[in-house]
């Protein structure tokens, strides 16, 4: 099986790539509380299904199966984003300290991030996405399946193309994946796995 993990930050100020051979779009708007779309980043349910949908919609396109939610790489996505601080796995609930504080620490890091939101991927067993300052779940998802428009089959894998591969791979079955609300940047970062036969 392969892994897939979709992460996704939604800060104030666009952020670099951590390594040249990283690409990340950052969009200039944030969601507000009066934005609907705000829904998928605040309650689990929403955020849930409105990833698989918007991934589901792509397969869809590429003749790839449904993919299924899978709890284990949701907690292993949960995880990796407590490493950095603590992640927003459910309504209401935050793992990685029990003030309930879903910011991470208030020194400025190296590179100027702040509240570890730095979009860097794990390094991990699983294939992984990350995507920052997209207003909703849905739109995050969207970016990555824009990518190809960029795609000719049978190409490989290239940075302009990347998420868009991971997220129509023929032979994923599952997703899993969480986000994390960045303190005073005021936004969201999701992280996302997949399983892959």
């Amino acid at each position: 099986m392969r892994r897939l993990v979709i992460a996704m930050m939604i800060p104030l100020a666009a952020s670099r790539p951590s390594s040249p051979d990283q690409t990340i779009t950052a969009p200039a708007s944030l969601p507000t509380d009066d934005d609907p779309s705000q829904r998928q980043w605040t309650d689990w349910k929403a955020f849930t299904s409105a990833v698989l949908d918007a991934t589901n919609t792509y397969r869809e396109q590429y003749q790839a199966a449904n993919l299924a939610w899978n709890s284990t790489l949701s907690d292993y996505a949960a995880r990796y984003l407590d490493s950095s601080g603590k992640a927003t796995k459910r309504d209401g609930e935050t793992s990685g300290g029990a003030d309930g504080e879903t910011r991470g620490g208030e020194e400025e890091e190296e590179d100027g991030d702040r509240d570890g939101c730095k979009p860097e991927h794990s390094g991990g067993p699983y294939g992984e996405n990350l995507a920052i300052g997209y207003g909703s779940a849905r739109e995050s998802v969207e970016a990555w399946g824009d990518e190809g428009q960029e795609y000719t089959q049978g190409q490989g894998f290239t940075e302009k193309t990347g998420h868009f591969t991971q997220l129509v791979w023929k032979d994923t079955t599952d997703v899993g994946c969480a986000r994390r609300l960045c303190g005073s940047r005021q936004g969201w970062y999701l992280y996302r796995r997949g399983v892959h036969l």
